[in-house]
């Protein structure tokens, strides 16, 4: 890590001096322990299914694939969804977790968006998805520019409850984006709710997230 990057050496050591570990340093910690024997194997782990593949590091693979030994994986991703650019590809993961008979399923029918919405999103990324999405349609997808951002939402909001949309969402780029604009909303007289991860979500309702 030193050679790395002294600056993150000396906060880590710094963090280690006072009987702690950052999260990140943990599944490091946990592997080594499962190198070492000092956590067991669960040779009675017959099956085990990894969600949202694409959002989780190697290590997270190298660890299940130690601790799980002989274990069946049934491993579900799609890295155009991934968070954080863990892998280039799902097929990656086989790097990590030995198998025999490994059998990969390219699943392309995409049914979450319309055509104009992935159309748009295709327009950005630098490969295009290679998907094949239900014939289901909608409006395109626009930028609006405002000096009156309050404003603007409220009335977006407003003008889909007229048209009987009463489920919808403001999607922000952080938790404080999104405080700042609930605070906007109930400045408006907009009934909306600010949700975070702990929250339930009722259908026919406008959140903020």
């Amino acid at each position: 890590l030193k050679n790395y990057s002294e600056e993150e050496y000396e906060k880590t050591m710094a963090t280690y001096k006072t009987g702690h570990l950052n999260f990140e340093d943990m599944l490091c910690i946990v592997y080594i322990s499962l190198l070492t024997g000092k956590i067991p194997q669960q040779y009675k782990m017959h099956q085990v299914v990894v969600d949202e593949a694409q959002d989780y590091p190697p290590i997270i693979y190298k660890i299940l694939a130690k601790l799980c030994y002989g274990a069946r994986f049934t491993i579900l991703g799609d890295v155009n969804q991934a968070l954080t650019p863990h892998l280039g590809s799902i097929a990656e993961i086989e790097n990590y977790i030995p198998a025999r008979n490994c059998r990969k399923f390219n699943l392309k029918k995409s049914y979450r968006s319309t055509v104009e919405i992935n159309n748009f999103i295709n327009q950005f990324k630098k490969d295009p998805i290679d998907a094949e999405y239900l014939d289901r349609h909608g409006d395109e997808p626009e930028f609006v520019k405002t000096n009156d951002l309050a404003s603007s939402i409220a009335d977006k909001i407003n003008s889909l409850r007229k048209e009987g949309l009463y489920s919808n969402a403001v999607i922000c780029k952080n938790e404080e984006h999104a405080r700042e604009i609930y605070s906007m909303m109930k400045n408006k007289g907009v009934e909306a709710k600010y949700i975070n991860t702990n929250s339930v979500i009722i259908p026919g309702k406008t959140y903020i997230l």
